[in-house]
This record gives C-alpha cells, structure tokens and sequence, in this order.
C-alpha cells in the first residue's frame, strides 16, 4: 500500500544524524596522543617536547605557562602566546640557535591542556564541559547526548565572545563529508544549537526514508537527492506532498508529476514516493508442452509461430 499515512504516523520516521550520536563517545573523542594539526594554537598548559642536538643537546618537557611562556635550560625564557604549532617551531629554533650555534632543533607536542566549553540551545544535556583542546563541533555535540527533536542539525553556531565565528551544518558532514565550520574550539566558546527552521518528512520508495531539516530554498529535487535518490521500485512520475494549511485548517495533498519538480518544501510537509507495480508491462507467457516455458518479452508484431 503506497498512500500516505496519517499525518500523525509520519512522526515513527527516524530524524536523519540522529543515529549519529547513539555510540559511546569515548569512541569518538579526541586523544591526547592525537596528532595536532600545524594551525593548533598553543596555549597556556600545553606540554611541549623540545630536544636539541650538538655541542650542548638539550631534552626537556616544558608547560606553557599562564603569560604563554616556556623556559629552557641554557636558552631562557620564550614567549609563545597566540602563536600556532608551526610558529612555535620556528620562534623555538631560532632563540635556540641565538643561543647555542650549530644546533639542531626538534619540538613536538606533548600532553594537551584541557579547554572549558559551553553547549547550550537545543541539545539534550546543556551545561559546562571540559573537554581535550582539540575538540571540534561534531565531537563536543557527543557530550550531550546529542540535539533534540526540534533542534537544528543544520545552522550550529559556535560563539566566541559576543561573536559567531563559525556555522556549521552537520548535513555537509554525514551527506557529502565536508568539514566546514566543524572547527577546533577554543576555551570560552560556546555551541549554540537553534530550533530547527523547519523538518520534513520523506517516505516510500526512497533510498532513506526519514525526517530531515528543511532549509529555506529547498525544492522537491533537493529533498529528494537528501534522501538518496528514488528507490530501484519508484514511480518517479508520481509522488505526493501532504501540505497542512493554516488558513484552511486542515491539509492539502500536492500532486508531483515531475521528479526534477523545483517546487518549494515547507515545514511539516510529508513527502510520500510511489512505488511501481510490480505486474508486467510487455510479457507473453508460453505454458505446457514446450522445452522451455516460461514468461517472454512481448514485440510488435509477434506471432505464434
């Protein structure tokens, strides 16, 4: 049966990213142990492995303190504050070979400083987190649980200050495995997640069947290829949107004849797909006293013979 459920039914459909926060997330959260990248910014409680070799070889672990300061034996104090991981190399190499010429210089990272964050907005458990300082967007939504049923997966703001630095959508994420705007957050920034601008419902003959967040623009077409794309048994000629009406009060049903339709989406819209038959169109079948009987393509013009 391919007609459209009770508008109340469409709520058994799963919210699609939701199955992304149903791990543990000891699985997903960053290690201390990880490899930084290049642009990390060295902070106060960074550990740092400096080894020098020559005349005067030098292995020491040194914490950046609270002014972004590290002192090294025989070199002196050196100051790091705002600069990144590459930065730091090249400030560390050069005081050292200032200092002891002729000297190579290797700095690595050591054990990271913890960062405190804030996830607040329409997650499931909002509050305070410490968390490793290579934490980014999609790894701090883990601490809570993940976002509730009416909040956003697709506008994440991440506020530093008074002011929103990144947005990041969580679809660019699980549907095309970009990672923009899913930044390393740093100490103080806080993961604001809105109400969702609008859900729709998608089911029937699609690859994914489910609900998903609605942006504003988005047609029949891009719903669609969100979804997956048709199943091998749709109907592609006929699907159907089931259209509450505020005036009216009551909903409407939207008949989509083309499946490249540039009609526009809408909150609470449920999209049904139908599916084909599964009769035969153009079969002959041949039964009883013959080697091989059986179903056979029908053509123009065929005889018995």
């Amino acid at each position: 049966d391919s007609s459209p459920k009770p508008l109340d039914e469409d709520e058994k459909l799963p919210r699609f990213g939701a199955e992304l926060f149903e791990g543990d997330f000891e699985r997903y959260a960053p290690l201390d142990e990880a490899l930084a990248p290049n642009g990390y910014l060295i902070g106060p409680g960074d550990e740092l492995n400096v080894q020098v070799f020559g005349k005067d070889p030098i292995d020491a672990f040194v914490e950046v303190d609270r002014s972004g300061s590290i002192t090294l034996p025989r070199v002196g104090a050196i100051s790091l504050a705002g600069l990144n991981f590459i930065e730091v190399k090249r400030v560390i190499e050069r005081r050292v070979n200032a200092r002891l010429m002729g000297s190579e210089v290797v700095t690595s990272l050591g054990r990271l400083r913890q960062i405190s964050i804030f996830l607040a907005g329409e997650v499931k458990a909002p509050g305070n987190y410490n968390v490793s300082s290579l934490t980014s967007v999609s790894q701090a939504l883990y601490l809570t649980g993940g976002i509730t049923d009416i909040g956003s997966y697709r506008n994440i703001e991440i506020i530093r200050g008074s002011q929103v630095v990144a947005r990041f959508d969580l679809y660019d994420l699980l549907l095309r495995g970009q990672r923009q705007g899913d930044i390393t957050l740093q100490s103080g920034d806080t993961v604001f997640i809105p109400v969702a601008d609008g859900i729709i419902s998608v089911e029937g003959a699609v690859q994914r069947p489910a609900r998903y967040d609605l942006k504003a623009s988005e047609s029949f077409a891009d719903i669609i290829a969100m979804a997956g794309g048709f199943a091998a048994n749709a109907f592609q000629q006929l699907s159907t949107i089931k259209r509450f009406d505020p005036i009216m009060g009551y909903p409407k049903m939207l008949t989509i004849s083309d499946p490249n339709s540039g009609v526009l989406m809408q909150d609470g819209d449920l999209v049904t797909v139908t599916e084909g038959t599964t009769q035969l169109g153009n079969s002959i079948e041949i039964k009883g006293a013959v080697v091989r009987p059986g179903v056979y393509e029908f053509s123009e013009g065929a005889r018995v013979t």
